[in-house]
């Protein structure tokens, strides 16, 4: 289809395209409902969120000066560092082209993060997430 209708509780949520359905969630229902969601918490400013992770864009219609952020997993990076970093591996899924991590931030953030298959860390690993997307995210009222 074309468009896509999202309910709850007998309340229509966001009527739209699938691709802003998922990109522009009207609500933080339809986010989680249509795929991983984390919403990280953020200083918003000119257009950018400052999160424990780096900077990240936010769409031009938010006028929030601080909210959470919707972050996918593809969203963000993991890499493996030996010194340092802001997180933990909790467990990885080999997903054939990609793996899914669950990491756990040093702040409590649980986040599901998706790499390329290649890149293999393990239980325990510490690492470095950071915002590795261009596209303006999706923001929400704490």
């Amino acid at each position: 289809g074309d468009r896509v209708g999202v309910l709850k509780d007998g309340k229509l949520e966001q009527l739209s395209t699938p691709e802003q359905c998922f990109d522009q969630p009207n609500t933080r229902f339809v986010a989680q409902f249509l795929g991983e969601a984390a919403f990280v918490s953020a200083q918003i400013n000119d257009g950018f969120a400052h999160t424990e992770f780096g900077m990240a864009p936010v769409q031009s219609h938010c006028e929030l000066n601080h909210g959470d952020v919707l972050f996918r997993p593809d969203d963000l990076k993991v890499t493996g560092v030996t010194e340092g970093g802001n997180g933990q591996i909790l467990w990885q899924r080999y997903e054939g082209e990609s793996r899914l991590y669950a990491v756990i931030t040093d702040q409590g953030q649980a986040l599901k993060i998706r790499s390329s298959h290649e890149k293999v860390l393990t239980i325990g690993d510490r690492v470095l997430v950071t915002v590795a997307t261009q596209h303006p995210l999706a923001a929400f009222e704490h």
